[in-house]
């Protein structure tokens, strides 16, 4: 390495935190962290952070390796992660805080962009404390974020350093400049690095590659969930807690999953530290305050759709779990299967396929006598049941924008739920897509959009055939395409459950990418999916805010 690499590596923060003052200082290039030091700091600090926990009280909090791992009862077990040559390096005795510690993570990354951020911060250290907390938040925070995809937890870290940088006085905000933090705002500054990198520590997730899932709800969806989690490799998964309404229910469901924890209220799961991420399973209506609770005590989540019956209430969460730094996924499931990816493979042909112009898409079961289905109250109807994966594909065919118009057809049963809904929605981009529910009778349940072939004779369709919300086939001009599904022991509920192994997976990797939403279906993908609907509510008439009137 370059002796300007060297220099730049040697490059250490030493935050000293009290309760009124924040000073910085740069460790001088001579302390230089040999490559051992830097290939080995994920392991030491997985071993640290398992064996001795950060403080939870509210004094400044430290973080000295070479103290922390000399004072541990296993020592060995974490002086073996380096050698003797790395623990006499000067650098460990200056290496006080998480924000030096960042950076030596940072600069472990021999890439050329890991580079280029330290040799920014090194310049940042010569200039003045005002132009340095700029410069800190631009470099160290924007910079590392992107970056932190191959530093798995390094982008976590960051988030939750750059969470703290908002705690400053409302005084001094007003002014447009940065205020002295308070001792409060320390406080929360360091309560929110506790709660994202100690209990759902990026390097320990990285390296052990488990992440700890907790299941709201018994019932049929989260028993397709538990039998796909079992699809994926052994270690990357643990289902450790479930919580349900019946203690019965809920204790025969973890029976059969081995699943150590039984909670029958669901505030007891956002209150277990052990849990990484929620998958919420439970009936509609449940999943905004469900989802709320769980974000506000720092879980990701992965929610069954529609995450919320109400649009303000959508918008809320989204923006919650962008304030948490938390991971929100709406789970549309159908998004994740093998066959919609090679579905937009196809569709981006755009010299063979031509431009999409008509979407067809019909999704029907016979299945209104299900109370939570046939009743207002509980948020019943074919559109919030059915309907939105309709609505998806349209989404998916001419892009997360909202159509210029849509026309509503809907047959309503004596309780004023709508049993039967047609939409034609039109696009900007002259497409239309006429989509149809019902939840009285089985239909033909298929997806599939028509181009115009640049103008030729022949039709060119691309077909996802039943049951197209979670196909494992994809029909194509030049023949079918198959993608098929592990196979289980015992029939899911639903038809391909064992596909959610899809969306399980996805959760994860945005999780330990460091990540807050999944590329298949972005938070503004559920924000379009939720105002469309929102759109045909108001045209046939239909609202749940009654639900949540006395709440």
């Amino acid at each position: 390495m370059a002796n300007t690499a060297g220099i730049i590596l040697g490059l250490l923060f030493s935050l000293t935190v009290t309760g009124y003052s924040t000073s910085v200082m740069a460790v001088p290039a001579t302390t230089f962290m040999p490559p051992i030091c830097l290939s080995n700091l994920v392991d030491l600090v997985t071993c640290l952070n398992s064996t001795a926990p950060m403080n939870t009280d509210s004094s400044p909090i430290r973080l000295n390796i070479a103290q922390r791992c000399n004072s541990l009862s296993a020592t060995a077990k974490c002086k073996e992660k380096l050698s003797p040559a790395c623990l006499a390096q000067p650098s460990f005795k200056d290496f006080e805080s998480i924000f030096g510690f960042a950076v030596v993570v940072a600069a472990s990354c021999n890439s050329p962009a890991g580079r280029r951020n330290i040799q920014d911060l090194t310049e940042c250290s010569d200039k003045s404390h005002e132009k340095f907390e700029k410069c800190f938040d631009a470099i160290l925070i924007d910079k590392a974020l992107a970056f932190g995809d191959q530093q798995n937890g390094f982008a976590a870290m960051c988030c939750a350093i750059h969470n703290g940088q908002q705690c400053y006085s409302p005084t001094a905000k007003a002014q447009g400049r940065r205020g002295r933090p308070s001792h409060r705002a320390h406080w929360a500054r360091f309560s929110s690095f506790r709660q994202s990198c100690s209990k759902e520590n990026a390097f320990q997730m990285s390296s052990s590659k488990t992440l700890r899932w907790a299941i709201c709800g018994a019932g049929n969806i989260s028993h397709d969930f538990a039998l796909a989690l079992t699809t994926l490799p052994k270690g990357e998964n643990q289902i450790i807690a479930v919580a349900g309404r019946e203690l019965a229910k809920t204790q025969t469901f973890a029976d059969k999953f081995g699943i150590p924890k039984v909670y029958t209220k669901y505030e007891d799961v956002g209150q277990d530290a052990d849990i990484d991420v929620v998958y919420v399973g439970t009936f509609n209506l449940t999943h905004y305050e469900i989802v709320k609770m769980l974000l506000n005590h720092g879980k990701h989540v992965l929610c069954e759709k529609p995450i919320t019956l109400l649009l303000r209430h959508t918008e809320e969460l989204f923006a919650l779990a962008r304030t948490k730094n938390r991971f929100l996924l709406e789970a549309c499931w159908s998004r994740f299967f093998p066959a919609y990816g090679a579905f937009r493979e196809e569709l981006a042909k755009k010299e063979f396929m031509g431009k999409p112009k008509l979407v067809t898409a019909q999704f029907g079961l016979n299945i209104s006598h299900i109370p939570r289905l046939a009743n207002l109250e509980q948020g019943g109807g074919s559109l919030m049941d059915l309907g939105i994966y309709n609505i998806q594909f349209a989404m998916l065919v001419f892009g997360n924008e909202m159509p210029e118009e849509i026309v509503t057809s809907c047959v309503k049963n004596e309780k004023g739920v709508d049993v039967t809904l047609g939409l034609i929605l039109k696009y900007k981009s002259g497409g239309i897509a006429q989509l149809t529910s019902i939840i009285s009778a089985r239909i033909k349940s298929e997806a599939v959009v028509y181009c115009d072939n640049n103008g030729q004779f022949d039709i060119k369709s691309l077909t996802l055939p039943y049951p197209f919300w979670s196909t494992t086939e994809l029909i194509t001009p030049t023949g079918t395409l198959t993608f098929p599904l592990p196979p289980l022991a015992e029939k899911t509920t639903y038809p391909n459950g064992q596909g959610m192994r899809y969306e399980i997976d996805a959760t994860r990797r945005s999780i330990l990418a460091g990540e807050i939403e999944a590329k298949e279906f972005s938070h503004q993908d559920s924000l379009t999916l939720a105002r469309i609907v929102d759109k045909v509510k108001q045209q046939i008439g239909i609202s749940y805010d009654f639900i949540y009137a006395e709440k």
